[in-house]
């Protein structure tokens, strides 16, 4: 008994050795966890390792061996338990940026779509620009030979009214 709790005890000669559960309920389908505690009776320094400590099952006769984790053995299992995590939050953030990217060449070709339609708007602008510069400089021509013949025909008009001042004066 440990903490009022039920160990297996071994004493011999010079040492007491208890093993326990390390917690009051077993997982189901968990890691068993135990306790094992050593008091040196000897008197003598005692060089404990846990590369010493075995373990068997004892089922219908039969003695089957069982693993000893060690400390180290757990740190290394934590670390890859954190790699783990850590390479499932990598591929999240792939997926992530994956999107983004698709978004980003949505995007760009929406964009580059849009361009060609400016550019076609902009030929267009240019064609009607030039068109309405050639319509303005035959407006200007036509306006030019209108002016002409306004002014040839004041000019004739002058002759006639001087033709008519003429043809009364003579009559």
């Amino acid at each position: 008994m440990r903490d009022g709790q039920s160990a297996l005890v071994s004493r011999q000669k010079g040492s007491l050795v208890l093993v326990q559960p390390a917690s009051r309920k077993l997982q189901a389908r968990g890691r068993p966890v135990f306790v094992v505690g050593i008091n040196n009776l000897s008197g003598q320094p005692v060089d404990f390792r846990v590369d010493q400590v075995q373990a068997f099952q004892h089922v219908g006769g039969t003695d089957y061996a069982m693993q000893v984790i060690t400390y180290d053995m757990l740190v290394g299992e934590e670390k890859n338990r954190q790699i783990a995590v850590s390479l499932e939050t990598v591929a999240k953030d792939m997926v992530v940026v994956l999107n983004g990217n698709r978004e980003i060449l949505t995007g760009s070709d929406e964009i580059l779509r849009m361009t060609k339609e400016v550019q076609v708007g902009v030929e267009q602008v240019a064609a009607a620009a030039q068109q309405a510069g050639r319509a303005s400089t035959e407006a200007t021509d036509a306006a030019k030979e209108q002016a002409k013949g306004t002014s040839e025909l004041a000019t004739a008009i002058e002759e006639i009214a001087s033709l008519a001042d003429e043809l009364q004066a003579a009559a």
